[in-house]
């Protein structure tokens, strides 16, 4: 129904499942804790949080979870536990608001139903007989869907990036209230370790994202990448692979751009530098890459500085193409550069 598609949801679940590598993950699906959430006929706890310091992959381990769900769903009867999922992105501020999660969230349920419940098709006659073309904050949909959920077998839901929305503890309490009073809802929350969420699910199960949960999923995906890139030293590959897998301490997001950083060397003896002067730390990776955009001409830093405000100052996350329009934009010629 696409009164309810506020936001495209599937974009950002395809966008985190293009980065995972196949067989990570494996450790959370296999947690006892994550077990026993998962199982339905426990009646509490219904609600669990996994925590993590930025950039330790939670929102890939989220698309390894939904993914998982779905299996399991595909492999049950019609009347199984349903899935649903949302991606808080702090990119795009307009779509983190509990109306549009909940409003994603009846979007999901409606495409696993035959029937559309009672509530949405009386609420949606109500709003087109008002002129409203799209779900608003008039038409209840929090209340609308704690009646939907109540009335399913089961529904397992996930949310991921709760600490990138502006009404953090307002979006929390909610949900965290709904899977306490509906016995169908079972809630997953990903998020990093802030107090509006901490005192909010201080109630709730809890695993925490860290070095030694994430390392044979580190290491596997710095084995493939260092084993992809462009030399045929065995020998220094292993020392590559080495120093990521020591230095990443954890950090998903440390490993990847160790890598990129090394895929933008132009020779053998680049590469080598390259990796010697690698520091410990995502903020110092970053002001690595900051000192080395300050070394390029004066037209290449024109074009990141440009690329920087457009990302910055997009209301919305960009396209590809769409930043490509952007940046062929002269404003004193006012043309658009071929």
């Amino acid at each position: 129904m696409a009164w309810l598609n506020r936001v495209a949801y599937w974009e950002d679940f395809q966008q985190a499942i293009s980065k995972r590598l196949q067989g990570t993950g494996q450790w959370l699906l296999e947690h006892p804790v994550f077990q026993q959430w998962l199982d339905l006929s426990h009646s509490f706890p219904k609600s669990l949080w996994i925590s993590g310091a930025p950039g330790s992959g939670k929102t890939v381990l989220s698309t390894i979870v939904v993914e998982h769900l779905e299996q399991l769903r595909s492999g049950t009867e019609m009347d199984g536990p349903l899935v649903a999922y949302f991606y808080c992105y702090s990119a795009d501020k307009k779509k983190i608001s509990l109306l549009d999660i909940c409003a994603s969230i009846l979007a999901q349920i409606l495409a696993q139903v035959d029937d559309i419940p009672e509530i949405i098709l009386s609420t949606y006659q109500s709003a087109k007989a008002y002129g409203r073309t799209i779900v608003s904050s008039s038409d209840h949909v929090f209340s609308m869907f704690e009646q939907v959920v109540r009335s399913l077998p089961a529904l397992y839901l996930v949310i991921d990036g709760l600490d990138e929305s502006e009404n953090v503890t307002e979006i929390t309490r909610s949900f965290t209230a709904a899977a306490q009073a509906l016995p169908s809802l079972h809630l997953i929350c990903l998020s990093r370790n802030v107090l509006g969420i901490r005192r909010e699910l201080d109630k709730a199960d809890s695993i925490h994202v860290d070095a030694i949960s994430t390392k044979l999923d580190i290491d596997r995906y710095l084995k493939k990448a260092v084993d992809d890139l462009p030399y045929h030293d065995d020998n220094l590959k292993e020392r590559m692979f080495t120093v990521f897998s020591r230095k990443a301490d954890g950090m998903f997001l440390y490993a990847h751009l160790c890598i990129q950083t090394l895929q933008s060397t132009i020779n053998m003896c680049e590469m080598t530098k390259a990796l010697d002067e690698l520091p410990h730390g995502l903020d110092n990776v970053y002001g690595l890459l900051l000192d080395r955009l300050r070394c390029e001409s004066s037209a290449r830093q024109e074009i990141a500085r440009r690329v920087f405000l457009w990302i910055c100052g997009s209301a919305s996350p960009l396209h590809w193409e769409e930043l490509q329009c952007a940046l062929s934009w002269d404003g004193k010629r006012k043309v658009f550069c071929k």
